[in-house]
């Protein structure tokens, strides 16, 4: 559903670690609709409630980044294993590879997360994400 009145974005681009990049994806990932920032033209993955302040003169809607047949990942992982709160793992899934995931340089907590033959980073992907970016 369109909004006609814009989003006030108050947050700034401050440094790189208060916005967490896609390993897989060149996007940053927005966790909460207020942290948007203002001064940021790239491409963001935002939750799904940022339908409800969704302004098309304000934002493009690129995709969704949780779909195999919408999205498509600029990196491939290998052989890839999850691995689940209560310690057991799942061999050969295929999940980061059908969309956004994050890369942890350690292992989160309590997390699913996934490990990669082809990385030697903790890999997560986020709840479902719309990709946009402001006009």
């Amino acid at each position: 559903m369109a909004n006609n009145t814009n989003l006030h974005l108050a947050k700034k681009i401050k440094n790189d670690e208060f916005y967490t990049k896609n390993d897989n994806f060149d996007a940053i990932n927005i966790d909460r609709i207020g942290d948007i920032p203002k001064d940021y033209n790239g491409i963001m993955g935002v939750p799904l409630t940022f339908f409800n302040v969704y302004n098309p003169e304000q934002f493009e809607i690129i995709t969704l980044g949780s779909s195999p047949k919408l999205f498509t990942a600029t990196k491939r992982y290998e052989n890839l294993l999850r691995h689940n709160i209560d310690g057991t793992k799942t061999k050969e899934h295929i999940c980061c590879n059908q969309c956004l995931t994050i890369a942890y340089n350690t292992i989160p907590d309590s997390k699913i997360y996934f490990t990669a033959s082809n990385s030697d980073k903790y890999l997560v992907t986020p709840y479902k994400r719309l990709l946009i970016r402001r006009r």
